[in-house]
């Protein structure tokens, strides 16, 4: 994959789910190592149900028997803040996206998507067996490989990147 020039400003993304310790810290992990030269991202959680704590440790070990590491990452709610700095917003699913809506009414609509192309929910994981977690994982692995390929094809192009 090619790198971004230097005048070219990368793609912000901040995945957003709702607590911030499962799903979306993962997408957060790879997108960013699947987009290294053409993005950055983030994670947040609609909730600050789990602000400062880790990973769910079966997503760490999840994340770990496939060669990432979540160990760094703490929970955190999205913020005004996170919307300014992002070109992307992106929700795993459309409860998330909506309460993402009614939570920061001002949103600018471009700039919000879910994460799976084709407008799918990424199931929740939480509470469920290690099974749900590995599913989990190679749903976010498959739609932030499609993200990062869409946001190539784009930068490529020289054109503004739009997923949607």
């Amino acid at each position: 994959m090619a790198a971004v020039s230097d005048q070219a400003e990368k793609t912000r993304i901040v995945v957003v789910c709702k607590g911030n310790i499962c799903r979306s810290p993962l997408a957060e992990i790879l997108l960013q190592n699947l987009g290294r030269d053409l993005l950055d991202s983030r994670s947040r959680g609609v909730r600050g149900w789990h602000e400062g704590k880790s990973a769910h440790p079966d997503m760490m070990a999840v994340a770990t028997n496939h060669g990432y590491d979540l160990s760094s990452h703490r929970g955190k709610q999205l913020e005004a803040d996170d919307l300014a700095w992002a070109t992307h917003v992106v929700a795993v699913d459309a409860a998330t996206m909506d309460e993402i809506k009614s939570t920061f009414p001002n949103i600018d609509p471009t700039k919000l998507s879910l994460l799976k192309r084709d407008g799918a929910d990424i199931n929740d994981p939480y509470g469920g067996a290690p099974a749900d977690f590995e599913r989990c994982f190679a749903e976010i692995f498959e739609a932030a490989q499609r993200f990062v390929s869409g946001i190539a094809d784009y930068t490529l192009l020289g054109k503004v990147s739009r997923w949607q």
